[in-house]
């Protein structure tokens, strides 16, 4: 991404509505949702302390609750000086990005307080998502909700969150990986993600645990195509 040849948000916004428009198709067949109305973009209303908030690129509802799937693009890794560790390096890479969403250290959020003639503008570049507070006059609000808020309340509205991380090249990270492709007999490596004492890291590792253990959010396209 730093070659002024990529996008990055034209791959963000491609990439979430692939993921969208597969959920969709697939629906009932991943045993997600019960219907590709419960497949949602970029839903509202899921954060307690900033409703205007979009936390979830992509959202699926049933009746076992919601859970969503968050897009970041990432560059490209390094080049590894022993060819045999890229593929780690690259998968490291994405690790640090995956980390990061979990603990909500990627996010700038903010929130108004009722009647104060404050409203919410949400603004997307591919990498983090920031929420302006502007108010009727055009002036920006200081009022902040850290991204680990964020993270928080989504745990306490039970709803996991499964980051996607792709690079130019089209590589994804682990977890996004596991959704797709994983096999509930390999479990996904929590402990392999690191939270070590980085802010937001106690939340970032319930959200990371919640998301990568439930096994309905594993092997998805295997599922389907059992199913199928």
């Amino acid at each position: 991404f730093d070659c002024k040849a990529y996008d990055r948000l034209w791959l963000h916004t491609q990439c979430r509505n692939v993921t969208y428009s597969t959920l969709r198709t697939l629906n009932s067949l991943t045993g997600l949702t019960d219907s590709k109305d419960g497949v949602i973009l970029e839903p509202t209303e899921l954060v307690d302390d900033c409703p205007g908030a979009r936390p979830l690129d992509v959202a699926l509802d049933s009746d076992y609750g919601i859970m969503g799937i968050d897009v970041r693009t990432v560059k490209t890794p390094n080049a590894s000086k022993v060819s045999s560790y890229q593929a780690t390096m690259t998968s490291n890479h994405h690790l640090r990005y995956e980390r990061e969403k979990w603990q909500g250290t990627t996010r700038s959020k903010q929130t108004i307080k009722p009647g104060s003639g404050y409203t919410v503008q949400t603004t997307d570049d591919g990498d983090e998502d920031d929420i302006s507070i502007i108010s009727d006059d055009g002036i920006p609000s200081n009022e902040q909700v850290p991204g680990e808020v964020v993270i928080e309340n989504l745990l306490g509205n039970n709803i996991p969150l499964i980051p996607a991380t792709i690079n130019p090249f089209m590589r994804q990270g682990k977890a996004i990986t596991y959704f797709w492709y994983g096999n509930e007999k390999k479990p996904f490596d929590i402990e392999g993600v690191r939270f070590k004492k980085a802010k937001g890291a106690k939340v970032g590792k319930e959200m990371c645990t919640m998301a990568m253990t439930n096994p309905r959010h594993c092997g998805i396209l295997h599922k389907a195509s059992k199913e199928w």
